[in-house]
């Protein structure tokens, strides 16, 4: 979400702990940080999008290649001109003369000799032959092309992983300040709970607004620990470039999950995959949402869903 999306709610939040707190305290930063889980900003969803673009072009297709080289005048003389497809042209110019100067001559002989001469099938197998190494020159050069894009986009992806791996761990972090912050808050919610008994209307009413942000930053903390569960799963799920989750890569998620949860999670695997999953043994998104507030829930238990 962008900055200006997320200021009601910030906003919100400070002034609620600005009414019960010292002048000097500010909002814990956690709150400024809020994001939703399943969030992504513009410039993600851009990058996403060209990522998969470039990917998409980077498979090699000499056929597609010629495709595009006969499309337009231009594109056939940048084609003919390019330095790596000059082994291709001489090649591919040879064989065409070849066979064009042989079926020549092989129509006489079908006329005056009412059939081919050996030579003839001879000069066709070889042509065969070239034709074949014509093209497999083309695929070289188009895989050797593939190589280049795909080394290219993997050192680009591979910063944007190491980025994304920064921001999670300084989630993590900030989501067990806040955790260690709700449970201070919670022992002394508790001491005013019991003050409030035997109070006037003006100390419920600020219990009410106590009660109030320590349910808003319990929330927070979901969001925050959701959005590390689906960090985690997101990067594994597509390990096969399928949707879904198979039991390997839910055992590779257990040990990559936040530390919280990886005790509880570490116990009965197999049998837990197989309770999420179903009886087609893959857990989808929505399998995935509902066991993902499960673990949040038995973490968790005054929180509500995200």
């Amino acid at each position: 979400l962008k900055a200006q999306e997320r200021e009601p709610e910030r906003c919100q939040a400070c002034r609620q702990t600005a009414a019960l707190a010292p002048p000097s305290t500010s909002c814990p930063p956690i709150v400024h940080t809020l994001q939703p889980p399943g969030a992504m900003s513009a410039s993600q969803q851009k990058q996403l999008k060209m990522n998969e673009e470039e990917r998409k072009k980077a498979l090699p297709s000499p056929f597609k290649v010629l495709q595009e080289a006969m499309s337009s005048k231009t594109s056939f003389m940048l084609f003919v001109l390019n330095p790596k497809n000059m082994l291709f042209v001489i090649m591919a110019g040879l064989a065409s003369l070849c066979t064009l100067y042989t079926t020549w001559h092989a129509g006489w002989e079908v006329v005056l000799h009412f059939g081919f001469g050996t030579r003839t099938e001879f000069c066709y197998l070889l042509q065969i032959g070239l034709w074949a190494g014509a093209i497999s020159t083309l695929f070289q050069v188009t895989i050797q092309d593939s190589i280049n894009k795909f080394t290219a986009l993997n050192n680009r992806l591979e910063k944007e992983v190491g980025e994304l791996a920064q921001e999670v761990n300084g989630l993590e972090a900030t989501s067990e300040q806040l955790a260690e912050q709700l449970t201070a808050f919670d022992g002394i919610r508790a001491q005013m709970e019991e003050c409030a008994k035997n109070s006037g209307v003006e100390f419920q009413e600020l219990f009410a607004k106590t009660t109030s942000v320590f349910s808003s930053m319990t929330d927070v903390q979901k969001k925050q620990d959701y959005a590390l569960l689906e960090k985690a799963a997101a990067d594994i799920e597509f390990m096969d470039n399928q949707a879904g989750m198979t039991l390997q890569e839910f055992k590779r998620f257990c040990k990559t999950v936040p530390t919280k949860f990886r005790e509880k999670l570490s116990n009965d695997i197999e049998e837990t995959f197989k309770t999420v999953a179903g009886e087609d043994g893959i857990i989808s998104y929505d399998e995935q949402k509902a066991f993902f507030n499960k673990i949040l829930e038995d973490c968790n238990p005054q929180a509500g869903e995200p």
